[in-house]
């Protein structure tokens, strides 16, 4: 066996069945918890590590590659593809902390106006 085809289909395998548990879980999000949706908050939780690890052995394995795509064609520039990465991450972060933030002033509000006469 060899490893390289073992870590990029075994983190493959573990993404899918994160991507699967994930979408269980928040069809589920405000039921009460059942033994199916227990199944899935363990099976999440599981391949979440499975994940993790699989995908740092990706990455150690790949890391020429890896190492080229960031820095493109021409050597000592940083390639076009890796800046639309970071910016597309930079908007999912702020996307992400604006929901949160959006969610707590609203959880907030409601929390408190419900104490007021």
């Amino acid at each position: 066996m060899t490893a390289r085809p073992f870590v990029s289909l075994a983190t493959f395998a573990t993404f899918l069945c994160l991507a699967v548990s994930g979408v269980a879980l928040q069809m589920t999000n405000h039921q009460p918890y059942t033994p199916v949706k227990v199944f899935f908050t363990v099976l999440h939780n599981v391949s979440a590590i499975f994940f993790l690890v699989f995908s740092i052995l990706h990455i150690l394995k790949n890391w020429r590659a890896i190492r080229a795509y960031i820095k493109g064609k021409a050597a000592g520039k940083i390639s076009r593809e890796f800046i639309v990465c970071c910016i597309l991450l930079l908007v999912l972060l702020i996307v992400c902390w604006l929901k949160t933030a959006y969610d707590t002033r609203y959880t907030y509000i409601t929390t408190n106006n419900q104490n007021t006469p």
